[in-house]
């Protein structure tokens, strides 16, 4: 349990080294930040519970998502409207490209 003046943090960071065909490389970093509340949510609730509340309760209800079944989120019809969502609540990925190899984690 957190007490009233703490609240938690949830960090996650990809670094990408992305190779292309014709040979060039570059660093792909994505990262994301989100702050809990002590008088509202934890970041762990938030970045783990809202997908699933949004993909379920609200685009399945409101017949944005027609489908039955189980499926995984990697279809932009599933994903592109539940990261929207997530975005209007502050939570999303943050991208930089084009960055130096020295920026790879060793």
């Amino acid at each position: 349990m957190l007490h009233d003046d703490e609240r938690d943090v949830v960090l996650l960071q990809h670094i990408i080294l992305a190779s292309y065909p014709n040979g060039t490389r570059e660093v792909i970093k994505s990262s994301m930040i989100d702050y809990g509340s002590p008088s509202t949510n934890t970041g762990i609730a938030r970045t783990v519970a809202l997908p699933a509340a949004i993909s379920r309760a609200r685009l399945i209800l409101e017949n944005k998502i027609m489908l039955n079944g189980v499926y995984r989120p990697v279809t932009p019809h599933i994903y592109v409207p539940i990261l929207n969502e997530l975005k209007s609540l502050g939570i999303e990925m943050n991208e930089d490209y084009g960055l130096p190899e020295s920026e790879m984690i060793s």
